[in-house]
């Protein structure tokens, strides 16, 4: 009796709803990055993200979408060969927080649900520390930013001479 329920397609085939549910986790355990002045030798900023989180769930048949990303820690050291034995090296770490339950870096979580047409969307802070080095920034500025060169474009000029009968 079920089937003689469905609707009948315009091919006279019974539609068949399937639900789809799809659960995923990528975890990442630690993505750095180095960027370098001249050679590989000459090292100016050392950045790690520490333990991410990325989860995405799809529950079609509650209309449902579930998103979150967490980082734990993100490391941004300054490691040039003139800053050896300052007392700050670390421009952004995560501070450890015992007491609290936010040990993340970060967090953002979105929610939305299609059947009662409503989403949420939360955006959690741990408790970085950032140090402000000026030189360090300066560095990575001048690294980062692109000169474009100059182009001169030179436009020729034609001279024709119009007093002259081209016609025999």
């Amino acid at each position: 009796k079920e089937e003689e329920m469905r609707p009948i397609t315009h091919a006279g085939i019974r539609e068949v709803e399937r639900q789809t549910r799809i659960y995923s986790t990528l975890a990442v355990e630690m993505l750095s990055l180095e960027l370098c002045g001249q050679g590989t030798n000459d090292s100016l900023l050392y950045l790690s993200a520490v333990k991410t989180h990325i989860k995405f769930d799809l529950i079609t048949d509650k209309g449902q979408m579930v998103t979150e990303i967490a980082l734990r820690d993100l490391i941004c050291k300054d490691v040039r060969t003139k800053t050896i034995g300052r007392q700050f090296g670390s421009l952004i770490q995560q501070c450890d927080d015992t007491h609290g339950e936010n040990k993340d870096l970060f967090l953002i979580s979105y929610m939305s649900d299609g059947n009662e047409h409503r989403s949420e969307t939360k955006l959690i802070v741990g408790s970085p520390r950032f140090v402000f080095i000026p030189d360090a920034i300066a560095d990575i500025l001048s690294f980062l930013s692109y000169e474009k060169p100059e182009t001169h474009v030179e436009l020729g000029v034609t001279q024709v001479d119009l007093s002259r009968n081209l016609t025999p």
